[in-house]
C-alpha cells in the first residue's frame, strides 16, 4: 500500500517541469531509500546482534550505498556514523570510531551551523572515545572548543548547562590521571575554574535550598583535597599548582597554599550548611552528616578541632534520636578520607555502601579487623551524582590491575610522626604501619611512600570516642 501510493506520487512529479521533477523525483528516491534501509537494518542487527564483525560489515555497506545516491553530507547519514562508531568502539577500533564522529560532527556544522546545540552529544561521546583511545590532544582541542560553545555561544541553557560543565571538569579530572605530566596542573584548575562557574549558575538557576546545589558544592571541595594532596608531593605539578601565577616560577610556601586550600573548603562547607538551613524539610539529620564531614575537612588537615567537631556530630545524631543501630554501622568502621560522595542521611550512606561495593569493611576473624578498597582519587572522585549516565566508567579490568594488599594499624586520631618523601611529617589519623601481604612480584613499591602514607582515615568510634582499627588495606 505504501510503495503504491508512493510511485502514484512520483508519476505525478514526472509531470512538473523537468528540471524541478528530476530533483523531486531523487529526493523521493533518497528518502525512500532511507525508509527500507532503516527497515532492514533493525531487522539485520537483530540477526548480527551477537557478531560485532558481521554488524560493522552490514552498517559499512549500508553507508556506502547512502552515500552512492550523492549525499555524502546529508543528515541522515549522522546517525549511521554513530552506529558505526558504537560498532568499532566493540571491536577496540577506537581510532577508526573516532574518525566517524569527526565526520558526522563535521556534517552537523556544515548543515546545521558551527554553533549547533545538536553537536554537543556527539562530541562528548568522541572526547570519550579519544580518552579511551590515549588521544588526549584531540581530547583537550575538544574541550577547549566545547566549553568555548557551553559558555559563549548559547549551545545549552538552564540544567543542561550545568550537566554539561560538570561533565567537561569529569574530563579534566580524567586528565589528571591520564594526560601528559606536564598538564596535570592545568587540568586540575581548569576543572576548579569550571566548577566555580558551574556552582555560581547552579546558585542563580536554582532555589536557594535546592539540594543539587550540595553536589556541586561537595564535588567542588573534593577537587580542593585533591590539589592540596598534589602539592605535597613535591614535584613539577606540586610547583606548578603553587605558582604564583601561572607558568610563573615563583612559587608560595607549601603551608601558604595548604591553608588556602583549607579555608577554600570550610567556605564551600558553610554554603552546604546555608542550603540545608532554607530547606523546609527536616534538616537535622542533614546538618549532623554535614558537622561529620565538616570534621572529616579538619582531619585531612590535621586540625586540633578534629575530634571536638566528631563529638558534636555524634551528639547532633543521638539529639535527633537517630536509629542507634544505623549509626553504630556508620560510625564502626574506619573510612578513607575523602569520602567521594556527599550523603544526606545515614541511610543514604549506608545503602551506598553495599550498592558500590566501594567501602566493603567486612567482618575478618578479629572484631577489630576490617577491610578497606581503595582507588586512586581521579578515578574515585569521578563520582558525581548529578551525573547519571555518564560515558565515564573505570571497567574491572582497569580497576583490578596490580592489586597489593597492606596490613594497616590505626590509632584512632593519635598523631603520627614519621618520614615521608624525606620529610619529617606530623599527621593524625594516618596508618603508623603499613605492612605488604600480597602484590605483583618484582614490583616497585616506592608508591607507599607517595600515596599511602599520607592517606587520612576517619577513625572508627565506639560510645562516642575513637578506637584502634586495623585491617587490611587493598589498593
Amino acid at each position: 500500500m505504501c510503495l503504491e501510493s508512493f510511485y502514484n506520487l512520483v508519476r505525478k512529479i514526472a509531470l512538473v517541469s523537468a528540471p524541478i521533477g528530476l530533483i523531486l523525483k531523487f529526493s523521493m528516491t533518497f528518502f525512500l531509500f532511507l525508509q527500507t534501509g532503516l527497515l532492514f537494518a533493525g531487522e539485520s542487527q537483530k540477526t548480527f546482534g551477537d557478531d560485532p564483525v558481521g554488524k560493522r560489515e552490514l552498517l559499512l555497506s549500508q553507508l556506502s550505498e547512502l552515500e552512492s545516491l550523492g549525499h555524502k553530507n546529508d543528515l541522515a547519514i549522522i546517525e549511521s556514523l554513530i552506529d558505526l562508531s558504537d560498532s568499532s568502539v566493540a571491536l577496540q577500533l577506537f581510532g577508526e570510531a573516532s574518525e566517524f564522529l569527526n565526520r558526522a560532527l563535521q556534517i552537523e556544522r556544515q548543515s546545521s551551523g558551527l554553533f549547533s546545540p545538536t553537536q554537543v552529544p556527539i562530541i562528548f561521546k568522541k572526547m570519550g572515545i579519544d580518552s579511551i583511545s590515549g588521544d588526549w590532544d584531540s581530547v583537550n582541542a575538544s574541550l577547549e572548543n566545547l566549553y568555548w560553545l557551553v559558555m559563549n555561544k548559547n549551545v545549552s541553557k538552564g540544567d543542561e548547562l550545568i550537566d554539561h560543565l560538570v561533565r567537561l571538569t569529569q574530563f579534566h579530572l580524567m586528565g589528571v590521571m591520564h594526560d601528559s605530566k606536564d598538564l596535570r596542573a592545568h587540568h586540575y584548575q581548569q576543572a576548579s575554574k569550571i566548577s566555580y562557574q558551574s556552582l555560581e549558575i547552579g546558585k542563580r538557576l536554582w532555589e536557594p535550598q535546592d539540594r543539587r546545589l550540595l553536589q556541586l558544592y561537595y564535588g567542588l571541595i573534593k577537587q580542593l583535597y585533591m590539589q592540596s594532596a598534589a602539592v605535597e608531593q613535591g614535584d613539577d605539578t606540586a610547583y606548578a599548582l603553587r605558582a604564583i601565577v601561572p607558568g610563573s616560577t615563583w612559587v608560595r610556601p607549601r603551608r601558604v597554599v595548604r591553608s588556602g586550600f583549607y579555608r577554600a573548603g570550610l567556605k564551600l562547607y558553610d554554603g552546604m550548611k546555608e542550603v540545608i538551613l532554607q530547606s523546609e524539610e527536616d534538616s537535622l539529620e542533614t546538618l549532623a552528616m554535614l558537622n561529620l564531614y565538616i570534621a572529616d575537612w579538619h582531619l585531612l588537615f590535621d586540625k586540633r578541632v578534629t575530634e571536638e567537631t566528631y563529638l558534636e556530630a555524634i551528639s547532633m545524631f543521638q539529639n535527633y534520636s537517630a536509629d542507634q543501630a544505623n549509626l553504630e554501622a556508620l560510625l564502626s568502621r574506619p573510612r578513607l578520607l575523602p569520602v567521594p560522595n556527599f550523603f544526606e542521611s545515614i541511610c543514604n550512606a549506608l545503602e551506598e555502601d553495599h550498592r558500590l561495593n566501594q567501602i566493603r569493611n567486612a567482618q575478618l576473624p578479629s572484631v577489630t579487623n576490617h577491610k578497606i578498597f581503595f582507588q586512586n582519587w581521579s578515578d574515585q572522585m569521578l563520582s558525581n551524582p548529578l551525573i547519571v549516565d555518564s560515558d565515564l566508567k573505570v571497567s574491572k579490568e582497569q580497576s583490578n590491575i596490580e592489586q597489593y594488599q597492606f596490613r594497616f594499624r590505626l590509632n584512632s586520631l593519635d598523631t603520627v610522626a614519621h618520614w615521608v618523601k624525606g620529610r619529617y611529617r606530623s599527621n593524625i589519623s594516618v596508618a603508623n604501619e603499613l605492612q605488604i601481604l600480597a602484590g605483583p612480584k618484582d614490583a616497585n613499591i616506592e608508591f607507599i611512600d607517595d600515596q599511602l602514607r599520607l592517606l587520612h582515615y576517619r577513625p572508627r568510634f565506639e560510645d562516642g570516642t575513637a578506637i584502634l582499627s586495623e585491617g587490611i588495606l587493598v589498593y
